[in-house]
């Protein structure tokens, strides 16, 4: 529903009673961030607070903390268990790899498909589509296959990117209906680490969303967070023991999102 906001609750609440005598499985999504529209009327609400502090981070320069503190207001505000779409591209704005570059633009979706809500990719983003955007005229998507793009390469890396992140929500039902536990590290102002977590299972997500080099230590003690199954790369990826807790070398707009190892236990010792 196109600026949601811009037309009264209670029309959208009675609509939806109507809509629902037609079909319950509708979902309405709307283009607005009001509070109250997913007490009775929407399934799902635009995140635009969550785009502009993203884009102040990444395009602008501003501390990784004020994701953080955008998420908790947020959480504050919308009823709970509201859902939020989670976006970095669309036709209102430039496109995001020309805002962010091709590695800002990933590591804004990597955040998107492992924060709470619904991630959403705009026509053409799984493809690193530069083409402007114009939501009166249509934009086919060049699939690199299909295509004589210049940068085809580049497209089909991008689009198996996105086929990970793809594959790795369907898995883990942490990423999708788990808790956020956010996760105070050394460098604030640059990385963000929290943990997804439902029943035993627990995703750690540590992601550098500046533009330089970051050595940091998250406030998870190393000995039950030792290692952890690499669900962007695949493989393991181990976390320095020296140090008490975890720590990381990542490179610009690098992330690590893996699975925790649970540590074996230890096995009896008989003289």
């Amino acid at each position: 529903c196109d600026v949601g906001a811009g037309v009264p609750i209670s029309f959208w609440e009675e609509a939806r009673k109507a809509l629902d005598q037609v079909n319950q499985n509708v979902i309405l999504l709307s283009e607005s961030d009001r509070p109250d529209d997913q007490l009775q009327a929407f399934d799902i609400n635009y995140n635009f607070q969550g785009f502009l502090t993203l884009r102040s981070v990444i395009r602008d320069g501003q501390s990784a903390s004020k994701v953080r503190e955008t998420w908790e207001q947020t959480k504050q505000t919308f009823p709970h268990g509201a859902r939020l779409l989670r976006f970095s591209d669309n036709h209102d704005w430039r496109r995001a790899v020309l805002q962010f570059g091709d590695r800002g633009a990933m590591a804004a979706s990597i955040l998107n498909f492992t924060l709470d809500g619904i991630p959403f990719l705009y026509n053409g983003q799984e493809v690193a589509d530069c083409t402007p955007t114009h939501w009166l005229s249509s934009a086919p998507i060049q699939w690199p296959e299909h295509s004589d793009r210049n940068d085809s390469e580049t497209a089909k890396e991008t689009l198996q990117k996105y086929k990970t992140l793809f594959a790795m929500r369907n898995k883990y039902a942490s990423l999708t209906s788990g808790d956020l536990v956010w996760i105070n590290n050394s460098l604030p102002e640059d990385v963000l680490s929290f943990l997804r977590k439902k029943g035993d299972e627990e995703i750690l997500v540590i992601l550098n969303l500046s533009n330089r080099n970051a050595h940091v230590t998250i406030d998870l003690p190393v000995m039950d967070y030792s290692s952890v199954d690499n669900l962007l790369t695949g493989g393991k990826t181990y976390f320095q023991l020296y140090s008490g807790r975890v720590s990381a070398d990542l490179s610009a707009y690098e992330a690590i999102v893996g699975e925790r190892i649970p540590l074996e236990p230890l096995q009896s010792i008989h003289q």
